[in-house]
């Protein structure tokens, strides 16, 4: 049987700021704090598992259009999510 990794090589995220700037799955490897930056993603096709960990610090509101982006964005993250789970459902269930 294939391990995760086989099937879907992951990138861990350790230290923030951290930026995405390649497709790919990442997954943090603790909780996280940062008072600037936290995570930037600079691409499409990204996931990132929070792998129950969390986030924390200062954040940045966005205003007009940027949050505009930001939801749309986030909305989109979401249904790759959906779409790239029911995926590796399928993998595993072989």
């Amino acid at each position: 049987m294939k391990t995760l990794q086989q099937i879907e090589p992951r990138t861990p995220i350790s230290s923030l700021p951290f930026t995405i700037s390649s497709p790919g799955s990442y997954y943090l490897t603790g909780s996280l704090e940062s008072t600037n930056s936290g995570i930037t993603v600079a691409i499409d096709n990204v996931t990132i598992d929070l792998m129950g960990f969390t986030i924390g610090g200062a954040r940045n509101k966005l205003t007009g259009e940027e949050a505009r982006s930001d939801v749309s964005q986030s909305q989109q993250i979401v249904k790759q999510v959906r779409l790239e789970l029911e995926e590796l459902l399928k993998v595993l269930r072989r």
